[in-house]
């Protein structure tokens, strides 16, 4: 079916248990009738809605949304390019969004974002790169958000929500851009990252496991990236491998990080404090660093990384 319609083209607008399968939005207009309209495909004020195997495409604000809504899934979405005059007034646009701000909404805001993929996210004429996803929320509104399997080309998940609020990663690849992470109690488990994407940490309690950099140079200094405000993370069951830039990089204090069962090829660490670290232990480095965390390697290995190992990874093909 076809219609004629530019602004919210599927829209569940305070409806509830409704599934929305095989549909495609395209060429939606930009904010038409107010800043939040021209959606692809939203559910707001609504539970228990589905949008399976949908399409969104040259939307004028994001392709993709759940505002103020609860037990709203898209499973097998695909997200791609955005509205022309999105591209000309460079507005934040996303192509996946999850929202949440009280709005005489009492119940929790859950979401589930599975295989979904985001594509052609580049930014013509100006240049840069729009989000796969946005998440925020205020008025203390938390939101619990899970990704499975999803990939992108590029841009970046930007996770933030009021206390309370929890993010969580499963499998899927980034290609480019980079998971930035402003929520507590994040986790990131099984993820491939590839050519500059990296990890963007802001807040604490984050755990990172089980992922692969898979010959990355990533976007800025390092493969994770901590910043102010991080903290008592967990990087462990990892394995890095850079063409460049480091595995983990810091821009401020991590206190009670803890490091363990990860493989490093490539600089182990940019910058850090050693003191920061309550545990390392069971890495293995693909050669001797020249210092980790700050310190030498004869100094590291008094007190951490006691059963550390130096060596050939063997990994099955290293070139690839």
């Amino acid at each position: 079916y076809t219609f004629c319609k530019r602004a919210n083209v599927v829209y569940a607008n305070g409806r509830s248990y409704l599934t929305f399968r095989n549909l495609i939005a395209d060429e939606t207009s930009a904010n038409p009738d107010g800043a939040s309209q021209g959606y692809g495909m939203r559910a707001e004020g609504s539970t228990g809605i589905l949008f399976e195997n949908c399409e969104a495409q040259h939307c004028g604000r994001h392709n993709f949304g759940s505002i103020n809504s609860d037990l709203v899934t898209f499973r097998g979405c695909y997200a791609a390019y955005v509205g022309p005059s999105m591209q000309t007034l460079n507005q934040g646009n996303s192509l996946y969004v999850s929202f949440a701000d009280g709005n005489q909404w009492t119940q929790p805001c859950r979401s589930v974002y599975d295989n979904c993929t985001a594509d052609h996210q580049d930014m013509i004429p100006e240049g840069g790169v729009f989000n796969f996803y946005d998440g925020h929320s205020q008025n203390g509104k938390p939101m619990n958000v899970i990704f499975k399997d999803c990939t992108s080309s590029g841009g970046k998940f930007y996770c933030t929500t009021d206390t309370g609020g929890t993010y969580a990663f499963t499998n899927g690849t980034l290609n480019a851009g980079r998971i930035e992470c402003w929520s507590a109690n994040t986790t990131i488990d099984g993820v491939m990252f590839k050519s500059n994407a990296f990890i963007d940490m802001w807040a604490s309690g984050a755990t990172i496991q089980n992922c692969v950099w898979d010959n990355v140079n990533a976007g800025e200094v390092a493969c994770i990236l901590f910043r102010a405000g991080s903290a008592n993370d967990i990087v462990r069951f990892n394995s890095f491998k850079t063409t460049g830039n480091n595995c983990m990089g810091f821009y401020g204090n991590a206190p009670g990080l803890k490091f363990y069962g990860n493989i490093f090829v490539g600089t182990p660490t940019y910058q850090g404090n050693a003191a920061d670290v309550t545990y390392a232990d069971y890495n293995l480095y693909s050669t001797t660093p020249g210092t980790v965390m700050g310190q030498s390697w004869a100094t590291w290995r008094t007190s951490r990384d006691l059963s550390g190992k130096t060596g050939d990874p063997l990994f099955t093909n290293p070139a690839g």
